[in-house]
Formats: structure tokens, sequence, C-alpha cells
């Protein structure tokens, strides 16, 4: 059955619990105590950003770093052999 506007209600219904639970799922309220003197700094580097939109650039910004360092530790973690000298010689032949 549908509603005046040609919608399913029950479809309606589902689509509203489904986007609590993603919203649920994806979004954290957190409550945080912070040094005014790095809220200041934080906001200063980011005008016009709210608090959110700079503590969360912050911490992307800082999870990006630690990613590259991680993969930068694993450098001469595995044996490369270098195969371009074969390469070339294989693309010369084409």
């Amino acid at each position: 059955m549908t509603g005046a506007d040609g919608a399913d209600p029950l479809l309606a219904s589902l689509v509203d619990a489904l986007s609590g639970i993603c919203h649920a799922l994806w979004h954290m309220r957190t409550t945080l105590e912070l040094r005014d003197d790095l809220m200041r700094s934080l906001l200063a580097r980011h005008p016009g950003a709210s608090k959110r939109e700079a503590v969360e650039h912050a911490i992307e910004a800082y999870l990006a770093k630690d990613a590259v360092e991680g993969v930068r530790s694993l450098a001469g973690a595995l044996p490369v052999e270098d195969v371009s000298p074969e390469l070339r010689r294989r693309d010369r032949r084409v």
C-alpha cells in the first residue's frame, strides 16, 4: 500500500531506521577536555573551521602520518630483486 505521495510507508520507515543505524555506526559523539592553548593553536591553523572540523582534520593528519611512518618502517623488510635491466632488454625486442 502506498501513501498519498506515492511512497511506500513501510519502505520509508525502513530507510529511516537504517539511516539512524548508519549514523550510529559511523559517527561518534565524544566529549573531550582539551587545553585552551592547544585548541586556540589548532583553530588558528584552520581559519573558518569549526572546532569539530579542526579536531577531525588534526586526527586525520595524525593517522595519515602514522600510516606513512608505518610503511616506511617496513623498508628493507622484504628482499626485492631489481629486474629493470631484464625488463628493458625485453622491451627493446618488441
